[in-house]
């Protein structure tokens, strides 16, 4: 399965709904089914990352299209606090974060895969300079991957 071109093979095309989930088109063969992928997305390169307070840089890979809305959250282990802008997929299949500010308290870092709707939430509470912690994910959200972080 190709997720950068929408093909499983030349007889069926697919669609990324916003749950994450392919939604194939099989044609005559069975109709629509789902196939869920989350074994495929978005990881971390590590499973920790040691830190000393200030901008810490992350990096990691990705099967996904390279238009999807995937955002880094850092935790306390109660808040969800969200970073400076989405990631960038790169179409090689990397992506890398250089601004991370990482502060007292925080445990660990998230990668969430959003919907428009939740891409457009958190572009306004940028615009806003909202960066106050919160507990719920928007709806449709789904954790990629996450990885500790350990204070220096």
């Amino acid at each position: 399965m190709n997720v950068e071109t929408g093909k499983i093979d030349s007889k069926c095309d697919f669609n990324l709904n916003p749950n994450g989930n392919v939604v194939a088109d099989l044609g005559e063969l069975a109709g629509k089914i789902l196939i869920d992928i989350k074994a495929a997305g978005l990881k971390f390169d590590a499973p920790s990352y040691p830190f000393k307070l200030g901008p810490l840089s992350v990096s990691g890979h990705h099967n996904l299209p390279t238009q999807s809305k995937v955002w880094l959250l850092l935790h306390d282990g109660k808040l969800y606090y969200l970073q400076n802008a989405r990631l960038n997929l790169e179409s090689s299949g990397n992506w890398t974060n250089h601004g991370v500010n990482v502060g007292h308290g925080i445990k660990s870092i998230h990668a969430v895969l959003v919907t428009d709707e939740g891409d457009l939430l958190f572009q306004q509470k940028i615009a806003n300079s909202d960066y106050s912690g919160f507990s719920i994910l928007p709806a449709g959200s789904r954790e990629l991957d996450s990885a500790n972080l350990i204070q220096q």
